[in-house]
């Protein structure tokens, strides 16, 4: 029987327990797609998690690990005590100046010509290119031990006609 008006009363009989089972949905489970549900899908997430976890510790290791490098770097690159990096050295006719030249160990001199012919720089066999008017050179002086030295220009003649200089290492 279906549930219509009945037609003499025009009432709505009440259904039969078969027709209860057939408007109630199926408490069946729907068939899954296979290789794609939701325990697929967790645990696919669960592994992208843990992926990106451990990335971001090697990431925050190798970080921490440059940082202290650079500290060690910058930590070198000081100069040791009472030293000058690059203490400025002045060229011109028969002179050297200043006049001492006073540097720590290990430090270079930040040498200009501001002559107008050509000059260089000399010390223990250490020397700057020839340097023409305005030009500029560093002489490392990390080889010379502690002690006192003469500066000298190279270019024939000028040492003798007092371009000299004293350079004081300690």
């Amino acid at each position: 029987m279906t549930i219509t008006e009945h037609a003499e009363t025009g009432a709505v009989p009440e259904p039969t327990p078969m027709d209860v089972d057939a408007v109630r949905p199926s408490t069946l489970p729907s068939p899954a797609r296979p290789g794609f549900n939701t325990d697929t899908v967790a645990l696919g997430a669960l592994f992208v998690a843990m992926f990106a976890f451990l990335a971001a510790l090697v990431a925050i290791g190798f970080a921490s690990r440059a940082i202290d490098e650079h500290r060690a770097v910058q930590a070198s690159e000081v100069p040791t005590a009472g030293a000058t990096a690059g203490e400025a050295v002045s060229l011109s006719e028969f002179s050297i100046s200043p006049d001492p030249i006073e540097v720590g160990t290990g430090a270079s001199l930040s040498v200009t010509n501001d002559g107008a012919v050509v000059h260089n720089l000399s010390v223990e066999g250490q020397a700057t290119p020839m340097l023409e008017s305005g030009d500029s050179a560093t002489l490392d002086l990390s080889k010379l031990t502690p002690g006192s030295y003469t500066l000298i220009c190279d270019v024939a003649g000028h040492a003798a006609a007092g371009m000299q200089a004293v350079l004081n290492v300690g």
